[in-house]
């Protein structure tokens, strides 16, 4: 069986989370569970297993597998952008985590939240997003919030060939790299 399986495909995990991924989930309406991890790992992975739990503590008498169909199912029939967001909001799933598993769904319409990205200074007004919200209200509020973040990003002018989302995911997550790694130099250097 083993034999069948092309692994070289997970080498370059992003293609693959947005091409096969991607693909299955808008075909099928639904993700599988190997499917779903892959996203986790590429999101964070050392938050997978705690990432993963949320599906098994939300869906206590099924399988991951089973519970992972049920949420990205849920997500398939929202009939909003926003109604997505809370269903992972309610499946206790942060707004990283959560921006994450949308952009692979959804790579034209949502982008990823993460602290990388807010070093630019258009969007350090969103920096409340990463904190954990509690009630449905606080939910409700940091959808919408996450939705203002998601317009603004796409307003940003980052160069000439960067409009997509994913163009834009991709510049400033290499931006906030670099910087990262020339503060790291400039620090060695001063010791």
């Amino acid at each position: 069986m083993s034999e069948d399986i092309n692994y070289e495909k997970f080498y370059d995990l992003e293609n693959y989370l947005f091409k096969d991924i991607t693909n299955f989930f808008h075909l099928n309406g639904y993700l599988t569970g190997f499917q779903f991890y892959l996203i986790l790992i590429w999101k964070a992975v050392r938050a997978k297993s705690f990432n993963a739990r949320k599906i098994l503590n939300k869906e206590k008498s099924k399988t991951f597998d089973e519970g992972v169909k049920i949420l990205t199912h849920k997500i398939y029939e929202a009939k909003s952008n926003l109604d997505k967001i809370k269903i992972l909001f309610n499946w206790e799933f942060r707004i990283a985590t959560a921006s994450a598993i949308l952009t692979v769904l959804y790579p034209k319409i949502f982008t990823i939240y993460d602290y990388r990205v807010l070093e630019y200074e258009e969007l350090k007004i969103f920096k409340s997003l990463s904190n954990e919200a509690k009630s449905e209200k606080a939910k409700e509020k940091k959808a919408k919030n996450y939705l203002e973040f998601i317009e603004a990003v796409k307003k940003l002018k980052l160069g000439k060939d960067i409009h997509s989302l994913r163009s834009k995911d991709g510049y400033l997550w290499g931006r906030s790299l670099y910087n990262s790694a020339i503060r790291y130099i400039e620090d060695l250097n001063t010791k």
